[in-house]
């Protein structure tokens, strides 16, 4: 299966997918954080699979980055991926459900 390997300063964190999902995304971050002080910042690496139905979406460990990291992600197409940290179920009739 096609996949996503996301590695940190050279050290592989994750492989993320499943036949499950038909997309996967991987979303990089700098969020600027009003408190506690104005100088806190948070940057993030996300990474998600949503089914083709649109109902379920599974959710990998976000992993906290730091100024000067180095993120590569490659795509891969392997027999065995992590497991999501969660999995969440959609409901019909949710804003966040396609019809």
């Amino acid at each position: 299966m096609i996949a996503f390997e996301i590695f940190v300063n050279g050290g592989k964190r994750l492989t993320v997918g499943g036949q499950e999902y038909s997309s996967l995304n991987a979303l990089l971050g700098l969020i600027r954080l009003p408190l506690p002080k104005p100088d806190d910042t948070a940057i993030t690496l996300a990474a998600s699979g949503v089914t083709p139905d649109q109902v379920r979406v599974g959710m990998w460990p976000s992993l906290l980055l730091e100024v000067g990291d180095r993120i590569e992600i490659r795509v891969v197409d392997v027999e065995t991926v992590d497991a999501p940290e969660s999995v969440v179920s959609l409901e019909q009739g949710d804003d966040n459900v396609g019809v």
